[in-house]
């Protein structure tokens, strides 16, 4: 038994020890520098229930 007891706690740490860091974000463009396609306009014409889900949402909680 005391050796089950130490194979768990050893478990336990090399799952404290494995890290998942968080994918890069792109860098910051000012909103006048954005260019918008045609087939971005086209894109967001034809999927217009997914795009007024985006416009909706709060993005003041998401980046908290």
């Amino acid at each position: 038994m005391g050796m089950m007891g130490k194979d768990r706690g050893m478990g336990k740490k090399n799952k404290k020890q494995k890290l998942i860091l968080p994918s890069e974000l792109p860098p910051d463009v000012p909103e006048d520098e954005i260019e918008v396609s045609d087939e971005d306009l086209q894109f967001v014409d034809e999927n217009r229930d997914y795009a007024g889900f985006v416009s909706t949402l709060d993005t003041h909680s998401i980046t908290r």
